[in-house]
């Protein structure tokens, strides 16, 4: 097997577990545990807070497992070297992860602050 084609295939393993372990997340059948999910002491004491903050982490890992799928299967196509290609894909993969990292502590933030001054807010994502 080819660099490239070694390269497409894990890339595109991962980003399909990327997607498979979302779902779950997004369909808000993951209960609190300290293995598999948004965990912090937050959320995982919390089951009010627990399905919507990582209902809102699934959106984020399906997302990245597009994209990352995408770059994957595009990057194989290009003339880009071998190293280039693999950066590129693995970049986009970090980059990702660590912009939903972000997102999902912005989210739960502002969620503490909006529980803690408006009661009976919407457990729904947003």
């Amino acid at each position: 097997m080819d660099g490239r084609l070694m390269v497409m295939a894990v890339c595109a393993l991962v980003a399909i577990a990327f997607v498979a372990l979302g779902v779950p997340l997004v369909r808000r059948s993951v209960p609190p545990n300290w293995v598999y999910g948004f965990r912090l002491p937050q959320t995982v004491n919390d089951p009010a807070l627990w399905y919507p903050a990582n209902e809102y982490a699934g959106r984020w890992m399906i997302a990245i497992g597009i994209g990352m799928l995408a770059a994957a299967v595009a990057g194989y196509f290009t003339p880009l070297s071998l190293d280039v290609y693999a950066i590129t894909v693995v970049a986009i993969a970090g980059g990702g992860a660590m912009a939903m990292l972000v997102a999902c502590l912005v989210w739960l933030t502002r969620r503490l602050r909006s529980r803690s001054t408006t009661p009976g807010t919407s457990d729904r994502a947003t």
